[in-house]
């Protein structure tokens, strides 16, 4: 695997705390929470015949990332936050992953844009991407941070495993600054190469259809089933790459957001 992105996590993670010299105030837990791309929904219908769902008998490779991102402290000049991620996959009844950070950051108005850049071009490549870069602002960096060591959490899994299920947290709507469209188009074609099914998953969702909260259509059907939406259309530059699905997986209240893959066939 590629890991010069979580080298440099590392190093810029010690070489922005060498150079913190206050002391900390106002410690606090927040959880950053990334949130989902505003899209316009006005065609958006829901088709009330369920999709039923049959367990498949075959063995296959479950895989799933996540990340997540708090700010730890303030200082006069900053944040301090920590980083994480991790992969996580089920094969032969045997649980594994892989678990990066947490890393550490003080970040202050000063560095955020090297700190942003060098992780950057430590994932990209290309002349086209570094001419383009642009700093968030302090109160973005840690979000657009973890979303970074995300799409690469993504990419490593989309590369080393083979005809398997990926799971995404959240959905395959690109065209965002953390989520560039050729990034995730990237991301779904090597999948594909090896065999790959990506499924992203969402509990919030602001999707709606006759006004209602996609999640919130309730039907006198057993669990697990699909919806299937039609006619959703976003405003430029997001694209949506996945066919977007509501999924009743379970008895109870909870719904989720499905994007699947909209390259892949249905009978897949």
């Amino acid at each position: 695997m590629d890991t010069l992105l979580p080298q440099q996590f590392t190093q810029l993670s010690l070489h922005s705390l060498a150079h913190t010299q206050e002391r900390l105030i106002q410690l606090n837990q927040h959880v950053f929470q990334q949130i989902e791309a505003d899209e316009h929904l006005e065609t958006l219908k829901i088709k009330l015949q369920p999709i039923l769902l049959k367990a498949k008998h075959k063995e296959t490779i479950v895989a799933a990332v996540d990340t997540s991102t708090m700010k730890i402290a303030e200082t006069s000049r900053g944040i301090v936050i920590a980083v994480r991620g991790a992969n996580v996959w089920k094969q032969r009844e045997n649980y594994r992953y892989t678990r990066l950070g947490p890393f550490i950051f003080h970040i202050t108005e000063e560095n955020k844009k090297d700190v942003f850049n060098t992780l950057e071009r430590s994932y990209f490549n290309s002349v086209h991407e570094r001419n383009h870069l642009s700093a968030p602002t302090l109160l973005q960096m840690p979000t657009r941070i973890a979303s970074l060591l995300e799409r690469w959490l993504q990419a490593m899994l989309t590369k080393t495993v083979t005809n398997g299920l990926i799971l995404f947290d959240g959905s395959l709507t690109s065209g965002t600054v953390d989520t560039p469209t050729h990034r995730m188009k990237e991301i779904l074609e090597t999948g594909r190469t090896r065999g790959n099914t990506v499924l992203a998953f969402s509990k919030m969702t602001n999707l709606r259809a006759n006004g209602c909260l996609i999640t919130d259509f309730a039907l006198g059907h057993n669990p697990p089933y699909l919806l299937e939406t039609t006619g959703l259309r976003t405003k430029p530059p997001m694209v949506t790459l996945g066919d977007v699905y509501v999924a009743k997986l379970s008895k109870g209240n909870c719904a989720f957001r499905l994007d699947i893959d909209c390259a892949i066939s249905s009978n897949s």
